[in-house]
């Protein structure tokens, strides 16, 4: 399995590096790292890509968003001017031409930063024709999901109960134990949004930091 994946990447390098690329210096790729829980409540850490135009860095300045310490001094925060997007659903040849990110270079092995950008173009596909074809198919079955009609849908709160009387009938137990089931999942809930909320707020300020570097080096 492990060979095989790794050959499919090979071959999709290989491809990229004989692609045209469309270069773009006025947008630039970064990779930031951030913490994260598995399903087993687990602090993982993953890396974060992301585009922005070069342009949106003469917006921001060090001190402009403060760090907390809670997770609503989020909401009291200014926006940060500069907007960062997904490049999921961009075509190879523009991704290829983007300006890496000084930042990212600097704090990050590169080993890491290639894995975490590869990973990221071969979302829809390990060679370009697969991959175009793929991302119009995800970009028609979303632009499909705009047009639902309200009257079929119903509320989160209703979909939420629905799962939990189809998850409780799969349990063969008494009042008793099934209280105590409950309880112990309430808890388990109450746990883990607390360590998600601490999580929210630590990749938060670590984003700050990032920011701040990137004036920093483009100061320097």
């Amino acid at each position: 399995m492990i060979h095989k994946y790794k050959t499919r990447i090979c071959d999709a390098v290989n491809e990229m590096c004989g692609l045209s690329i469309h270069t773009n210096p006025e947008t630039i790729c970064g990779v930031i790292r951030y913490k994260d829980l598995d399903l087993d409540d687990n602090i993982i850490s993953d890396y974060d890509v992301f585009c922005f135009n070069k342009n949106d860095l003469d917006k921001y300045k060090p001190g402009m968003i403060n760090k907390v310490k809670q997770l609503d001094e989020i909401k009291e925060n200014p926006l940060n001017p500069i907007q960062t997007y997904c490049f999921m659903f961009e075509d190879w040849k523009d991704i290829l031409g983007y300006q890496m990110s000084d930042v990212s270079l600097h704090l990050y092995p590169m080993d890491e930063i290639i894995t975490a950008i590869i990973h990221e173009l071969t979302w829809f596909g390990y060679d370009y024709e697969t991959s175009q074809k793929n991302r119009e198919k995800e970009i028609a079955v979303l632009d499909d999901r705009m047009n639902y009609d309200p009257e079929k849908c119903i509320s989160a709160e209703e979909l939420f109960e629905q799962l939990e009387a189809e998850i409780d009938s799969y349990y063969d137990e008494t009042p008793e134990e099934k209280a105590k089931r409950k309880a112990d999942e309430k808890e388990k809930r109450e746990r883990t949004r607390k360590m998600e909320d601490s999580l929210i707020i630590e990749n938060y300020n670590y984003k700050i930091d990032y920011w701040d570097s990137y004036y920093v080096e483009q100061s320097e």
